[in-house]
């Protein structure tokens, strides 16, 4: 009886929280700093994709996931408008899953952590493998998919809020910046 009483508290301890740290930080950070999770209700999305045939740069004002302000700067600056799912203009890809930058971070595998101080505010970073699935998950918003597996890393500030994911995957870097979340 003693045996299936430890094993069942062992196996309850693995399945409940002696689990990766770094991944459980992560996971809060997830939780701050998007609005599906209601910690927030807008935030300023900064968005830089490049390499192989994509190049999209452009900035979102999110509001409560329903409403959105969307600066897409190409060869000319041009701002869509979409509130109630109207947009003020067609745009070429669905610039409004902000927070799916952020919602694979729960996929991540394997973290190396670090410290780094930028003006005053010290983040913690976390490198990373990313699947090459997840990644798909954001590369499909632009008609892109890869068979190739990444790397990225996460800024998290003294809040534990996300403020710049990266990844680097099969020539392609996705960078973006998360600011203004109130």
């Amino acid at each position: 009886m003693k045996k299936y009483i430890l094993i069942t508290l062992i196996t309850a301890l693995i399945l409940t929280g002696c689990g990766n740290k770094e991944n459980k930080v992560i996971e809060e950070a997830i939780n701050n700093t998007t609005i599906s999770n209601n910690k927030i209700t807008s935030y300023r999305a900064k968005v830089k994709i490049k390499g192989k045939d994509i190049n999209e740069n452009y900035i979102v004002e999110n509001k409560n996931n329903e409403e959105y302000e969307i600066t897409i700067n190409d060869e000319e600056e041009k701002v869509i408008t979409i509130k109630d799912g109207k947009s003020s203009e067609e745009t070429k890809y669905d610039y409004t899953k902000t927070d799916l930058f952020i919602e694979q971070l729960k996929e991540i595998e394997k973290t190396n952590e670090r410290k780094e101080t930028i003006g005053n505010e010290e983040y913690t970073i976390y490198e990373f493998k990313i699947k090459k699935d997840d990644i798909n998950k954001i590369l499909n918003i632009f008609n892109k998919t890869t068979e190739e597996e990444g790397t990225g890393y996460v800024y998290l500030d003294s809040k534990n809020n996300v403020y710049i994911v990266n990844y680097d995957i099969d020539g392609i870097n996705i960078n973006v910046s998360y600011t203004r979340l109130k």
